[in-house]
């Protein structure tokens, strides 16, 4: 009995200190104090500059934009460099959508000293959203660029020059980097991008893409960064998802680059609490390490023009900011090589009798069971949580205050689960066949990830390997368990490689994708712990139920206390919506919001019973989903005017061309177009854009004295109706109405939307 708790202690503490070091990959670097060495990076003097720059919201066009705009030129001046202006339309058709508008991008670039080379491209944008002040995005960005700028200016001269791009029209659909790769003769001297950006207000600045062919600036990448967080297995996620930066569209022209964000603390994101006050200092102090010694290591030599490679790399954090990398060449090898060590323990347990095929089918069932089982339970839990506290439901997706506490509960509760099924399954086989068992499907595994997405295949591979070495001593062993200390040391510490690198994958897609998919992210976890298998059986020697009893006590104990002591409040607000929706033609006026949260603030626009439906009939077309709705009274708010400028048929094809205004100061319409035929491209001040038919959606952001001037070509020739919207941000006054305030404990976005249809 003593023997079993001291192993039992023993495997614990190993696994413990694993996955700790495991956790620890995924942190920020120190503040450097503004005090600190003059040629390094000192995130403390670089908030003095976000301070200036996120005091508001300073969405594209906005005079709140124009003055950080000035802001920036006026500190490029003092550090010695000639910044300039690039004004100009920009228009780009992604995603079904045409993204226009008018932006002003800030330039200014610091010689090196060999003639001809290519350039170093720093990039960040300088607006944001209407709703936030834009501390981390992207201001944390912008300021670190400035800061970077000084030390280098501290530091001996680069070989290569150094361009410094803060795009505009970011928000408003990667605008400024499109008009720079289009229009501004410097793109061409582009060697290597380094785009930075945020989706949160905390956490290290993460390496999330590279441009394909980065197998020489991963090499150098690795050498060179201080403090690198990166693996490629989210690299090759992140290129199956619709996301978009401004590398997008750096890519798109053929640059190669690096992408940087941080982003725990999505409830900052693209809301008012995106302050400076809220931005953790260490975040900025990532981003500017990241950026002031990857541009000395990078501008120091001799060319960039390997940049452009034919080859991509594996790479991953094996420690807290030490990177391993690899040519993806050597995914296959490596996998042959784990496969034949595969084949050769299984053939000797096999000739040996340890092993049976019986046995194998029953850990291999067993296996998928816990997998679908944990999954099925954590999804089960989420649902049990989102029940009981529905207004909770914002803050425990986004806010790690929330997340991180009931992350632990779900992680504990998904332990439980599985040893709690194994407690069963191990009636079914010996240990040995149970861990082939699991063995045989994570080597499946293996083999799909390596050809689907080979710069994930460290994930298995790795992994792999070292537990194939355990199962071989399990076989070889006596009693065919863990049974002496010495077993369970060598044991655990064969299963290190799986926790150190599973545990920051299994943390940072749960960032990313939240709570919601706890079901996902939990069998990905049950995944990996089918490589510890006989430690788990170790922990169910004797008192079976004892320890999956305590892992289920604990995590119910965390969901208990933190629903008594988690709240809602002025330091961690939720988040609502609220429309002001008016038909131009119709008269008809609504009140609406898609946000699922019962409060007396939303109460006074919405009612006691609001309407459930689309706003369709009052909005464009496109708003199709469900919101809760009320009538509400018309505040004489003109809808945007248009003026058709020409109308001209060749042969099937019909060129319509308009000047649309906002009569309300808005920085954002709309035009939303249907026709018979289909509308297959156009322009937008006379830059041209493509389009896949109908329906046709355009966005546009610009100074509202500019307006909107938009051609469009349909074909066949034929009438089209557009729906044309403008957005401005608050809410009118209405006669007679008194409103209250949000409270502090609601981030409320409130927008008025006009709506006006024209058959032409």
């Amino acid at each position: 009995m003593k023997n079993n708790i001291l192993r039992s202690l023993v495997v614990l503490l190993i696994l413990s200190l694993a996955t700790f070091l495991g956790l620890n990959q995924v942190s920020a670097p120190d503040v450097l104090p503004a005090d600190g060495p003059a040629d390094q990076f000192s995130a403390e003097r670089a908030v003095k500059h976000v301070e200036q720059i996120a005091k508001v919201p300073h969405p594209t066009g906005s005079k709140e934009a124009a003055e950080a705009r000035d802001y920036l030129l006026g500190e490029l001046k003092a550090l010695g460099l000639d910044g300039q202006v690039q004004e100009a339309d920009s228009a780009r058709f992604t995603h079904g959508t045409v993204y226009s508008g008018h932006i002003q991008n800030v330039i200014g670039r610091l010689k090196g000293s060999a003639d001809g080379g290519k350039a170093i491209l720093i990039a960040a944008h300088y607006d944001s959203v209407p709703t936030a002040p834009g501390a981390s995005d992207d201001g944390a960005a912008v300021g670190a660029m400035l800061e970077t700028l000084r030390a280098l200016k501290e530091g001996p001269q680069l070989k290569h020059d150094v361009i410094f791009l803060f795009t505009d029209g970011e928000e408003a659909g990667l605008l400024g980097a499109n008009a720079f790769v289009k229009e501004h003769p410097w793109a061409k001297d582009v060697g290597l991008v380094l785009n930075f950006e945020a989706r949160g207000y905390k956490g290290p600045a993460f390496m999330f893409e590279t441009s394909d062919g980065n197998g020489w600036v991963m090499n150098e990448f690795t050498k060179a960064a201080e403090h690198p967080v990166a693996n490629s297995m989210l690299y090759d996620m992140y290129k199956l998802l619709p996301n978009d930066t401004d590398l997008t569209v750096f890519k798109g022209a053929g640059m190669s680059g690096l992408n940087f964000a941080y982003a725990i603390g999505l409830n900052a994101y693209h809301n008012r609490i995106d302050t400076v006050e809220t931005m953790d200092p260490e975040s900025l102090q990532h981003h500017g390490s990241y950026m002031l010694s990857l541009t000395k290591h990078f501008g120091m030599l001799d060319s960039l023009d390997a940049a452009a490679g034919d080859r991509n790399q594996v790479y991953f954090n094996l420690f807290k900011h030490v990177l391993v990398d690899y040519s993806q060449t050597w995914v296959i090898p490596l996998t042959a090589v784990v496969t034949l060590l595969f084949l050769f323990v299984l053939i000797t347990g096999l000739r040996s009798g340890v092993l049976r095929a019986g046995g194998l089918l029953k850990g291999l069932l067993g296996f998928l069971l816990a997998i679908v089982g944990t999954g099925g339970v954590a999804m089960g839990a989420w649902t049990l949580v989102n029940a009981l506290q529905p207004d909770m439901n914002y803050n425990l997706v986004n806010d790690p205050d929330f997340f991180n506490v009931y992350a632990w509960g779900f992680a504990l509760l998904s332990v439980a689960v599985f040893s709690g099924l194994y407690s069963w399954i191990r009636r079914w086989a010996s240990a040995a066949n149970l861990m082939g068992g699991s063995i045989l499907l994570f080597w499946l595994l293996t083999l799909a990830v390596t050809f689907l997405l080979p710069g994930g295949s460290y994930l298995f591979t790795w992994p792999l390997f070292f537990s194939l070495i355990g199962w071989y001593l399990l076989i070889k062993s006596p009693d065919g368990e863990i049974k002496s200390i010495k077993d369970a040391v060598i044991q655990t510490l064969l299963a290190v490689p799986a926790v150190l690198l599973f545990a920051p994958l299994v943390y940072l897609v749960l960032v990313l994708v939240s709570l919601s998919l706890a079901g996902v992210v939990f069998a990905l976890l049950a995944i990996m712990m089918g490589l510890l298998v006989p430690h788990v059986l170790s922990f169910l020697s004797g008192r079976t139920w004892r320890f999956p009893t305590a892992a289920v006590v604990t995590a119910l104990l965390i969901f208990v206390i933190s629903g008594f002591t988690l709240d809602i409040s002025a330091q961690n607000p939720t988040y609502a919506s609220v429309i002001y929706g008016k038909n131009d033609n119709t008269g008809k006026a609504v009140y609406a919001t898609a946000t699922p949260l019962d409060d007396p603030w939303l109460e006074q626009f919405l009612t006691d019973d609001p309407e459930v439906g689309p706003l369709s009939e009052v909005l464009h077309p496109l708003f199709k989903r469900d919101y809760r709705y009320a009538e509400a009274p018309d505040v004489k708010e003109e809808a945007p005017k248009l003026e058709v400028l020409s109308d001209t048929t060749s042969g099937d094809v019909r060129t319509l061309k308009v000047k649309i205004m906002s009569q309300r100061g808005a920085h954002g319409m709309s035009v939303t177009g249907q026709t018979e035929g289909q509308i297959i491209g156009g322009s937008v001040w006379g830059k041209t854009f493509e389009s896949d038919g109908t329906p046709f959606i355009l966005n546009y952001a610009s100074a509202p004295e500019k307006g909107l001037e938009l051609t469009l070509q349909i074909k066949p020739a034929g009438k089209v109706t557009l729906d044309v919207e403008d957005t401005t941000f608050g809410f009118p006054n209405v006669a007679g109405k008194s409103y209250s305030d949000s409270p502090d404990s609601i981030m409320a976005m409130k927008r008025v939307i006009i709506n006006k249809k024209h058959e032409l």
